[in-house]
């Protein structure tokens, strides 16, 4: 496995506002922002709009992602340890072979999201809403589900073990 390319806040938010730029512009302006092999561990991408990126092979551990717009973002063998997802817009985005420990995802807006060969071990999403989405072969290990809302969500090959779905509502699934 290479060596993660640790970036700072600064450098972080120029590429943020060029792939911004780019994404208004329809690639007239700006710059399309690739992020590969990064550690973005700590920094605060809260109420950033992180729609349309390609995150592969990156840590976003102890990252504040916070009302973060991940629309249409896709995420590859990624780490999410003790990261902030809460009140995140997580409309069309895929996650595939990632890992999270202790990380939030409060009140997060799941659409259409594709969740496959993750790891979730004692996260919370509590009151987050996962809407016409699929999750297989995935754990969601010791996690608060508390009022979350599952509808018209497939599951294939799961395992809740020792999560607290206390409330939560599972609506129109295939399980």
């Amino acid at each position: 496995m290479s060596k993660k390319r640790k970036i700072g806040q600064q450098e972080l938010d120029y590429m943020l506002q060029q792939h911004a730029l780019w994404r208004y512009t329809n690639g007239d302006e700006g710059e399309g922002a690739e992020f590969e092999d990064m550690n973005l561990n700590g920094l605060d991408l809260s109420y950033q709009s992180l729609e349309g990126i390609e995150f592969r092979n990156v840590s976003f551990n102890k990252a504040k992602l916070y009302e973060a717009s991940l629309m249409d973002s896709n995420f590859s063998n990624c780490t999410f340890h003790d990261a902030d997802f809460t009140n995140a817009y997580m409309n069309n985005v895929a996650l595939n072979k990632d890992k999270a420990n202790r990380t939030k995802f409060d009140n997060a807006d799941m659409v259409d999201v594709i969740i496959n060969d993750c790891e979730f071990n004692e996260c919370s999403f509590r009151d987050a809403s996962i809407d016409y989405s699929c999750i297989c072969d995935t754990g969601i290990i010791n996690c608060k589900m508390n009022e979350a809302i599952f509808y018209k969500v497939a599951f294939n090959t799961m395992s809740f073990d020792g999560s607290n779905m206390k409330d939560a509502f599972v609506l129109k699934c295939n399980i």
